[in-house]
């Protein structure tokens, strides 16, 4: 009498006399008697039961806490760039309203002992009194006390402050070493969001017109 096995390594013939009952445990395969442990076939359906369990506890919290870092490390970088992004932003924004003031402050000092205009051609008829002393500064600044306060707050209206106020200061001096020049300073409070310091110098127009 013939018996076939299938199994996933080979066929397994194995031969028994008529009426006989084969020996507990012996299977014959190619090279014999089965391997301990049992046939390959059960040691496979063994190893695919233990697979298809899945993932353990270990392993599960051990993928999670490295899920989670990696969460927390792109969402501290996604912060950080959305606020460099906005103090960027908000850094144009005081540049620009300095830019204008200063303009503003230029159009004043050009107006100043303006006397006439003929087709885009100036004339300035400044005292003699400040061009003999070459205190031209200081009597512009006199005359123009109202439009040129010696400190005032720049207007920053139009600039989001969603990052932090910011307030900057306007300062205008005269150097000692002359007195014809007008100095002009910009500087951010303590307490601001970004630092700002601006200076620079202006000359009058109307110092060419001096005898």
């Amino acid at each position: 009498m013939i018996f076939l096995i299938k199994s996933d390594e080979a066929d397994v013939f194995a031969q028994a006399k008529p009426n006989a009952r084969p020996a507990s445990g012996l299977l014959l395969g190619r090279r014999g008697m089965a391997p301990p442990g049992g046939h390959p076939l059960n040691i496979n359906l063994r190893r695919h039961r233990k697979q298809a369990r899945g993932f353990s506890q270990v392993e599960a919290m051990v993928a999670s806490a490295i899920l989670m870092m990696t969460v927390t490390q792109s969402t501290a970088l996604f912060t950080n760039s959305m606020q460099a992004t906005g103090k960027a932003k908000l850094r144009d924004g005081v540049n620009a309203a300095v830019n204008a003031d200063l303009e503003q402050v230029r159009h004043e000092v050009s107006k100043w002992s303006l006397s006439a205009n003929n087709d885009g051609q100036l004339a300035y008829n400044p005292t003699a009194s400040a061009c003999a002393d070459g205190t031209l500064a200081q009597a512009l600044l006199t005359d123009r006390s109202s439009q040129l306060p010696v400190v005032s707050t720049v207007d920053l209206t139009g600039v989001p402050m969603r990052q932090g106020t910011v307030v900057i200061n306007r300062a205008i001096t005269i150097p000692s070493d002359n007195k014809n020049l007008i100095a002009i300073s910009y500087s951010s409070t303590a307490d601001s969001a970004i630092a700002l310091k601006l200076n620079t110098t202006l000359t009058t127009p109307a110092q060419g017109w001096c005898p």
